[in-house]
């Protein structure tokens, strides 16, 4: 899904950045991560690709993690 956003976002860095600006905004993408506590399941696991941190940086957007 982020993946998704960060395409669908990216190329409107410099309108975000414009907007941030001008209105005095902060950007924050927070993830809730539900963690099941039966053992035979897969372990959470949430990465960030290159192309994600880029994408955060240029914008400097802060990340909320919520187990």
């Amino acid at each position: 899904m982020l993946g998704e956003l960060i395409d669908f976002l990216e190329p409107k860095i410099k309108v975000i950045n414009h907007l941030k600006e001008k209105y005095l905004l902060a950007t924050r993408i927070q993830f809730v991560i539900d963690i099941n506590a039966n053992s035979d399941s897969s372990t959470p696991f949430f990465g960030l690709n290159k192309n994600a941190v880029s994408f955060l940086y240029k914008t400097g957007t802060e990340v909320d993690y919520d187990l």
